[in-house]
């Protein structure tokens, strides 16, 4: 969601970026009508021991970069060399190989598949992932990760010149276009299976009792 202020300015309610590699958003997304600003590849962290944000390049896209990456204190060289098999491993296969891979933890399978320092893991991979997901990388999935990582490294992160309830606005739009009632608002007073005709029946105050056969509960 999205709020606009009256000198101009657009406010996302939380922090999210735009990642335009996404096969669904690629399908359903008219991604001009959008308006995307992509950020440059890459990231600054703020690491212990300094004061200011360590960048990290991304020398497959900005290959002018080859140099910051190297040199940046965000991970050993022996890290920054371990990183080679993984890229190579998101970038080889496609998204169904990615979830077909065996599944452990993400914090799992960048100690023991790749190798990574606990440093590096630390300082990098757990404020990523876990300012994603918000759990712990050993609660998320191995193949989740490489699925993510993989958007990461082909797709640009990026934000639309309305804001992220732009994309909202627009799926909304196409979806009412298609005959699909929207309601919002409105307060879910029960929700009951009816198991004969397979199907879900809402209660919802001051509004028809909609029927449904698939529910999304968000709680």
């Amino acid at each position: 969601r999205s709020d606009y202020t009256s000198d101009g300015y657009t406010l996302d309610r939380g922090f999210a970026v735009f990642i335009e590699e996404y096969p669904t958003s690629k399908k359903l997304l008219d991604y001009d009508s959008l308006g995307l600003a992509q950020f440059l590849p890459g990231a600054r962290v703020k690491l212990a021991d300094r004061d200011d944000l360590a960048p990290v390049s991304d020398p497959l896209r900005r290959r002018r970069d080859i140099l910051k990456a190297i040199t940046s204190p965000v991970g050993s060289l022996v890290d920054k060399a371990r990183l080679v098999p993984l890229f190579y491993n998101v970038v080889t296969k496609n998204v169904e190989d990615l979830f077909s891979m065996e599944e452990t933890n993400t914090l799992t399978c960048l100690k023991d598949k790749y190798k990574f320092s606990d440093e590096f893991i630390s300082s990098f991979f757990a404020p990523f992932l876990e300012g994603i997901y918000l759990t712990p990388l050993e609660k998320q999935s191995s193949r989740m990760f490489h699925f993510v990582f993989r958007m990461f490294t082909l797709g640009s992160a990026s934000l639309p010149a309305g804001g992220m309830q732009s994309v909202t606005n627009q799926l909304g739009n196409k979806a009412q276009n298609l005959g699909v009632k929207i309601e919002c608002d409105s307060l879910v007073l029960s929700l009951e299976k009816d198991d004969l005709n397979k199907r879900f029946r809402l209660r919802v105050k001051s509004h028809s009792n909609p029927k449904s056969e698939r529910v999304v509960k968000a709680s």
